[in-house]
């Protein structure tokens, strides 16, 4: 089997890097733009708190503060934000206050991302 293998530059922040896994993945769970941020934001967050407990995290990242701070960095308004919030649930992302184990991703800068691509029947 071929390998081909691809350095992608994507970006200094955080942000950006869950912003490229999305695009990346959308194929399978396509989302909006602004679908894309607001779950980046909440990756990112989760990330931010990766070392307390998953219980209490879980509350953190739906708290309404937190939610607050996203909405203003996103710069929307709480409807826009709560239909938003709405859609991912809808999507299967966020599930019971919870992220679907395909978000519940963590990346430091050794992090790679691997697809394989074979034919049906291979």
């Amino acid at each position: 089997m071929k390998q081909i293998k691809l350095n992608i530059p994507i970006g200094e922040n955080q942000i950006d890097v869950y912003l490229m896994y999305l695009k990346i993945t959308d194929m399978f769970n396509p989302l909006t733009s602004r679908e894309q941020e607001l779950l980046a934001y909440i990756m990112y967050y989760n990330e931010l708190y990766s070392n307390i407990e998953v219980e209490i995290r879980k509350r953190i990242l739906f708290d309404y503060d937190t939610k607050v701070e996203i909405r203003e960095k996103m710069k929307v308004s709480e409807a826009n934000f709560n239909n938003l919030i709405s859609n991912l649930k809808k999507k299967g992302v966020i599930v019971n206050d919870s992220l679907h184990k395909a978000y519940n991703v963590l990346f430091d800068d050794k992090s790679e991302l691997t697809l394989k691509f074979f034919r049906h029947g291979d």
